[in-house]
């Protein structure tokens, strides 16, 4: 009976080990993030608020925080994000530019397309560019 109290107890631990790990991580890449994303980011997973509480210092809705924090959260756990991040110092500084406004910072092709002073179709080749390269990674790691 002790063993099987403690089995429970030992995977929890773990678990939260492993999750504690994932919000270093996620604090650790802020730091790529736009500055208004990363506070939000450092003050849920470094500094422990919660939506609630955040919304109410800020003023707003916290359906509204909790959804922007999942999608910065999905943005940082994609394959995309760590792709650019590993590679990113070996590209062209426009195509740099590019893939970091749109997969590190979250901007929008338009917006992208207007700061790095190109059409948004050149925007378009170099998402389609880094989401080939992360398929051909990932096929080349099954292949084994």
């Amino acid at each position: 009976m002790t063993s099987i109290a403690r089995e429970p107890t030992r995977e929890l631990q773990q678990l939260l080990q492993e999750r504690r790990g994932w919000a270093a991580r996620l604090v650790e890449d802020a730091r790529y993030l736009d500055p208004s994303d990363a506070a939000l980011l450092r003050s849920v997973y470094d500094h422990g608020m919660s939506a609630t509480q955040l919304a109410r210092a800020v003023g707003a809705k916290p359906y509204a925080l909790q959804r922007r924090l999942r999608r910065i959260v999905q943005r940082m756990t994609s394959p995309e994000f760590r792709y650019v991040l590993r590679h990113r110092r070996t590209w062209p500084d426009q195509r740099r530019k590019i893939v970091e406004a749109v997969f590190l910072r979250g901007e929008g092709q338009r917006p992208t397309a207007a700061t790095c002073g190109v059409t948004v179709h050149r925007v378009r080749q170099e998402i389609d560019r880094v989401r080939l390269a992360v398929e051909f990674e990932r096929a080349q790691r099954a292949a084994g």
